[in-house]
């Protein structure tokens, strides 16, 4: 079986370029074959936990972890 997360750690970078953003969004919005159906299955999956840490983030009001940049008190 295909596996998008192997495949992900042995091409490093592969999204940040233009041929392979071109191969991620081929699978969407529909998966036609067993390797877009996993890319499906681990973004997903990834999609998932940043979006539950998000929403936990905010409803702490923890805006560092969101990403911003606080200045220290002082």
């Amino acid at each position: 079986m295909f596996n998008m997360r192997q495949e992900a750690q042995c091409q490093p970078g592969l999204h940040a370029t233009a041929p392979g953003r071109a191969a991620w969004q081929a699978a969407y919005p529909h998966p036609a074959n067993e390797r877009e159906r996993a890319l499906h299955e681990l973004l997903g999956a990834v999609n998932e936990a940043v979006t539950g840490r998000a929403v936990a983030a905010m409803q702490r009001g923890d805006v560092a972890a969101l990403g911003a940049r606080v200045p220290p008190r002082g």
